[in-house]
């Protein structure tokens, strides 16, 4: 077997396509290796005298990929019949404020105790955000950043004890626009 393929597996060579990670790391290995034997011949040294370097690198390649918390997609992302999950993070207001970084999560969540005025630290980049805030008392208001509306009038929580209302936010990459849905049960 040759330590360098000279095409990207097909379904014959590997007929289990469900862990398509294989087939990225296959494209992946594919570029490494071309690029060292364009490096080894410009240095003068054989391509089979670089063997040594294209498994390291491609080791060091495929640890990174495992590794990568933040990958950056070339194209559009298909995800089928598949769907794509969320931590939603637990937020605790302390001195009647909360700041919900977007950043940590999309989905997140508030239980109020008291009055509350939240911030927001911005996403990366335009994004759908949702906010599950959670009475737990009776009376406590929400304060929040600015929301655009369809009324202008911005966004009210429930104040009844137990409430739970969701809110649904669109974050364009500098302004936010908010819809509720009150009072779940």
């Amino acid at each position: 077997m040759s330590l360098y393929p000279t095409a990207i597996p097909n379904t014959t060579e590997y007929p289990d396509r469900s862990d398509d990670v294989h087939w990225i790391y296959a494209a992946r290995y594919n570029e490494i290796k071309n690029e060292l034997i364009a490096i080894a011949k410009e240095l003068g040294i054989s391509p089979s005298g670089a063997q040594e370097t294209v498994v390291a690198r491609l080791n060091l390649t495929l640890q990174n990929l495992d590794e990568d918390t933040t990958p950056e997609l070339g194209g559009e992302l298909d995800c089928g019949e598949n769907t794509i999950g969320f931590t939603e993070k637990a937020n605790v207001s302390s001195g009647n404020a909360v700041t919900i970084d977007w950043k940590d999560s999309n989905k997140q969540k508030l239980t109020l105790d008291e009055n509350t005025t939240i911030t927001f630290t911005a996403p990366s980049n335009p994004c759908t955000l949702t906010l599950r805030i959670i009475q737990d008392g009776a009376g406590n208001t929400v304060t929040f950043p600015t929301i655009k509306t369809v009324d202008g009038a911005g966004l009210v929580n429930s104040e009844s004890d137990g409430a739970i209302d969701i809110f649904t936010i669109y974050f364009d990459g500098t302004n936010y626009y908010g819809q509720s849905g009150l009072l779940f049960s």
